[in-house]
């Protein structure tokens, strides 16, 4: 018997290693030239909040109650989602690629009980059209989509031409729609992926997808080259030099007290040899102490290479325009590069609110008026420039601005610093430097910072005197998010970054308190309905009694008499 069972067990690894092997280090059937790829890792969201929880939120009850006679099926199954047939905590992955001037998505899954998941197919539609062609189960759906699946796996692909900007703007050619017969070939194609022709086969996808996190993506600017808008506009230009091997990967994450996000900025070749011909050196504590003192409602911090994006505009061909237009000013692109030093800062200081009477001509001829508040943001921005080299660019902005200059913009132009805002003492300020902003240690220690200060941004939006209902949304906007953070770093051909938002319930998951915010809010926007719906209004056919008047007779007239 142990014999026997030793046996089974082998078998069974076998099995085992030989799926793993056909779908790759990840087990995704992902075709390695996808263009966007995001994968859903359910098993951890449901760790994090249950499916329970969700169902008896007030907000998901009350969607269900909108449902009709027809969603009784889907009702049932989203109720018990473990009898679809499904593997709810395998996870779910969904790419796009582009195919022959046009494109397809996808969308796949593992199932635990193919019967279990064709049953609940036939209970959502009575009508089905199910087949089977080539060991596959199908049927066509309507615009333009398939679903299959077998034993072990479904994929859903539906056309999705990615070329759609250009064939709106008349560039790039016409794109490709796919029908069902089409559509079903890709699916074909897609479970039968091995080796190098799997997205996993790169060690940076392979090891995205299977770090920690609730969900992964992937974007290809290179694989969306052809079929983007770029490729119809920009071919003539070397645009190509610039996408290729661009990657971006992010890693979205709920955890307690914060949604995080991080990720990594792949260049190519070409872009991390400029990148790394132009380093920077960092934001200096001098840059941050020139942002106002006390608090903000934003800021953020940033070390620019000018000389680096004037060298991207010579990489692409786009030199000799800029430099034509230039030209007319007596300017040029290398005038430009070492005019900046490239440090940028700005800060949101306030909105403050002033009343503003409006005069206007009644219909009785007679003079009506109307007050508003009229929110005026204090923000200042400060970028570092060499003051000689600048000063001609600065002549031909302020050449081109003329008498358009809206008079509650202040300009400032010295001591190496253009200066623009909205707050005339926070440009002296910045000037003169040495200041001690509350928000100073948000904005140290990478080559970007930005920050907003959730709540104090929500609290300068004016609050209505009639609307308690609004105002306690407002503040329970306030009460659940804090702060958003983002900073970013190049090394080496690639940049990391980061942002978080940061929730008020530093231990408890940051889904939960989002589900609890949900609630709170569907329960104030169910009594602000119910208010609209009290208030009455007068019939539009109510007849208004009019008092009887004496109205005179016209006065006879003799006719004139006929002249001879």
């Amino acid at each position: 018997m142990k014999l026997k069972l030793l046996s089974l067990a082998a078998i069974f690894g076998v099995l085992v290693l030989a799926s793993c092997s056909k779908s790759g280090k990840t087990g995704l059937l992902v075709p390695e030239d996808a263009s966007i790829v995001v994968t859903i890792n359910s098993q951890s969201l449901s760790e994090k909040i249950t499916w329970q929880e969700i169902q008896a939120s007030e907000w998901y009850k009350e969607i269900q109650s909108k449902g009709t006679n027809d969603d009784t099926a889907l009702t049932a199954l989203i109720s018990q989602p473990e009898k679809s047939g499904v593997d709810i905590k395998a996870g779910f992955a969904f790419f796009m690629k582009s195919q022959n001037n046009g494109g397809y998505l996808a969308f796949q899954g593992k199932l635990k009980n193919a019967a279990d998941f064709e049953a609940a197919l036939k209970s959502l539609k009575k009508d089905i059209n199910i087949q089977k062609k080539d060991d596959l189960s199908y049927t066509n759906m309507d615009d333009n989509a398939v679903l299959t699946w077998n034993s072990s796996r479904f994929i859903f692909v539906a056309d999705a031409p990615m070329n759609v900007a250009n064939e709106m703007m008349g560039a790039g050619g016409r794109a490709n729609r796919f029908g069902t017969d089409s559509l079903f070939i890709f699916a074909k194609n897609t479970y039968a992926l091995s080796g190098k022709k799997l997205l996993d086969s790169d060690k940076r996808f392979a090891d995205l997808v299977t770090g920690k996190g609730d969900l992964h993506y992937w974007i290809s600017a290179e694989k969306m080259y052809n079929s983007s808008l770029a490729g119809g506009i920009l071919s003539m230009m070397k645009f190509n030099t610039l996408i290729e091997g661009n990657i971006n990967t992010g890693t979205l994450s709920f955890e307690n007290g914060k949604i995080a996000l991080g990720g990594e900025q792949f260049y190519g070749k070409e872009l991390a040899k400029l990148m790394d011909k132009h380093p920077t050196d960092g934001i200096s504590a001098d840059l941050i102490n020139r942002l106002p003192s006390g608090d903000a409602l934003a800021a953020g911090v940033y070390k620019l290479s000018v000389p680096m994006i004037i060298d991207v505009i010579k990489l692409v061909g786009a030199d000799g325009i800029a430099n034509s237009y230039l030209g007319k000013e007596n300017l040029s692109l290398d005038e430009i590069a070492a005019a900046f030093k490239g440090d940028i800062a700005f800060a949101l200081t306030g909105i403050e609110k002033t009343p503003v009477t409006n005069t206007y001509e009644g219909y009785d001829g007679k003079p009506e008026s109307y007050t508003y508040e009229k929110e005026n943001p204090k923000l200042v921005v400060g970028i570092s420039v060499v003051q000689d080299k600048f000063n001609k660019l600065y002549n031909m902005f302020m050449k081109e601005m003329g008498p358009s200059k809206p008079n509650d913009i202040f300009i400032k132009n010295e001591k190496d610093w253009f200066i623009v805002g909205t707050d005339s003492a926070a440009q002296e300020t910045f000037l003169a430097g040495n200041n001690k902003p509350n928000y100073a240690d948000k904005l140290k220690g990478h080559n970007l910072n930005f920050f907003i200060n959730i709540p104090q941004l929500l609290g300068s939006f004016s609050r209505s005197t009639d609307d308690s209902i609004s105002n306690a949304m407002l503040d329970l906007s306030k009460a659940t998010w804090l702060e958003f953070v983002a900073n970013s770093d190049y090394k080496k051909g690639k940049s990391t970054y980061n942002m978080e938002v940061q929730l008020s319930d530093k231990n408890i998951n940051s889904l939960k308190q989002i589900n609890q915010y949900a609630d709170k809010m569907n329960a104030l926007q169910k009594q602000q309905r119910a208010k609209w719906q009290t208030i009455e209004y007068a019939p539009v056919d109510t007849v208004v009694a009019v008092p009887d008047v004496a109205v005179p007779a016209p006065p006879v007239v003799a006719p004139a008499k006929p002249k001879k």
